[in-house]
């Protein structure tokens, strides 16, 4: 299992990793790290099994409003929570309500399928988990997406990593689901 991305910042700070593989989470410490843009998906719902909407094919933001949306603890995924409040408003003209916060993606899982509450997800993400009592639908807003990027420390750019830098910006940028088999490997 890999490192969430706030236990990637971690791990950068202290010279455990000298890459992160993360989402928008990144961007919160540019001054800090380098980032690159490495790959950009769009999202997915999950939705309790018995859901109103969970027999439909896609889900618009707009339809889940009055719904109780999962948080996710900002020590594990920084900036997760306004990204999904930013996206409910612009694209669902609503502010959303929270439920959590939750420190897994089992956890929110469980909260979905138990305690009736919704959670945004990237593609990449969805594509991995098909939990018991709980529908992954997509999101028909085409500009709720995710970017995914790499993050380095500055003044720590050569050798190895710099190699690795140029292979991942050099050939064509991975799709999604390369990038988190790839993101395994770098991380562990």
């Amino acid at each position: 299992m890999g490192l969430l991305p706030g236990e990637q910042i971690i791990a950068l700070r202290a010279g455990e990793i000298d890459i992160g593989i993360t989402n928008e989470s990144g961007e919160l410490l540019a001054g800090k790290f380098y980032t690159r843009k490495l790959a950009e998906m769009g999202s997915y719902i999950a939705l309790p099994e018995q859901h109103r909407l969970a027999t439909q094919h896609r889900v618009r933001l707009s339809d889940l409003k009055g719904e109780f949306f999962i948080s996710i603890d900002s020590q594990q995924v920084p900036g997760w929570d306004r990204r999904v409040e930013a996206y409910c408003k612009k694209y669902g003209k609503f502010r959303p309500k929270f439920y959590g916060p939750v420190q897994s993606i089992a956890q929110a899982f469980e909260l979905i399928a138990n305690e009736n509450a919704v959670h945004i997800l990237p593609a990449v993400v969805a594509s991995r988990y098909s939990p018991p009592g709980v529908v992954i639908l997509p999101l028909t807003d085409a500009d709720v997406t995710w970017r995914i990027l790499v993050m380095w420390r500055r003044g720590r750019t050569g050798g190895a990593l710099k190699a690795l830098l140029d292979a991942l910006f050099t050939k064509v940028t991975p799709k999604a689901n390369e990038t988190t088999r790839l993101a395994a490997k770098v991380i562990r």
